[in-house]
């Protein structure tokens, strides 16, 4: 296996994906697109001086929000420089997209929109059942409601990520880093070889994630199974920080360890996440598609 100190990680979209490497303080981007001509156009960027990003769980959370990486508005900054530029990279990209204060409160608005509805609708469902039980109550709020949910979101998700191409390019994403962390040339043949399941991938760890804060509100409604509505949502928002906060150092722990325990362990824990890449959010790229991916990390592996 290759190691040369560098995190690796990606990000798709409808018609080509982004790369990201970073290493000691410096993060390196590469950005490659396929236009509607087949044309393949190209950008890199070297972000310097980034602050130390070692705080893990619920700090990690609140720092990311409150001062979110560079690199993490690139992608925006991409967007809109491709819809502007009919889907081709010309000239330079910002480091990221400044948004308009009616982005910006459009963006905070289905935050919280979704925040609440994940908090409210179980609730509604549980009330709205025929189940007079109250630890049963509990655990459809708890437990099965957010999974359906999360179930209802995702395969909505998959409607439309397999029919422009994002998905395609996830996948592309996934295998040209795998090929990469392998040491195999970067040819076709080597990257289609590949496997497009990745529990680095962020499906992975936010369903691993929802799945403990479910698991842990679950619990709790066993143990006291009649608490009122304000303390089961002040409890199923305390799981899911709680949850945050072991799952991001369960991953931590494991997902970079090349030990077969670690590795057996990842693979258990992310099976539902992996489940999910398969069937919504990846597919198998095309040849013209991983070329794309190809192009984007050898313009990354060249970044200094």
């Amino acid at each position: 296996m290759k190691n040369d100190g560098f995190k690796y990680s990606g990000s798709s979209f409808e018609t080509g994906i982004i790369l990201r490497r970073v290493k000691e303080g410096c993060e390196y981007l590469s950005v490659a697109v396929r236009a509607e001509d087949g044309e393949i156009s190209t950008a890199t960027k070297v972000i310097r001086g980034l602050p130390d990003d070692g705080a893990g769980g619920v700090r990690r959370f609140f720092r990311r929000r409150v001062n979110p990486s560079p690199g993490m508005g690139f992608k925006q900054a991409v967007l809109h420089h491709l819809r502007n530029n009919g889907g081709k990279i010309v000239g330079d990209i910002p480091v990221t997209h400044r948004y308009s204060v009616a982005e910006t409160l459009f963006k905070w608005l289905l935050q919280l929109i979704m925040i609440a509805v994940f908090l409210a609708l179980p609730a509604f469902i549980a009330w709205s059942l025929p189940v007079t039980q109250a630890a049963a109550v509990g655990v459809i709020e708890s437990f099965l409601a957010p999974v359906l949910l999360l179930l209802l979101l995702m395969g909505s998700f998959a409607l439309y990520a397999r029919n422009n191409g994002f998905a395609a390019y996830h996948g592309a994403e996934h295998k040209v880093i795998k090929c990469n962390h392998a040491g195999k040339p970067l040819t076709i043949e080597n990257v289609q070889a590949f496997s497009r399941d990745d529990v680095k991938c962020g499906t992975c760890f936010v369903v691993t994630l929802l799945f403990t804060a479910a698991t842990i509100s679950a619990a709790f409604f066993l143990a006291l199974p009649q608490p009122d509505l304000l303390l089961r949502m002040a409890v199923r928002t305390i799981s899911l920080f709680v949850a945050y906060a072991a799952t991001f150092a369960l991953f931590k722990a494991t997902v970079n360890n090349e030990s077969p325990a670690a590795q057996r362990l990842i693979h258990l824990i992310s099976a539902p996440g992996l489940w999910l890449q398969r069937k919504i959010n990846t597919a198998e790229p095309t040849n013209d598609q991983v070329q794309v991916a190809i192009q984007a990390m050898q313009n990354l592996l060249t970044l200094q």
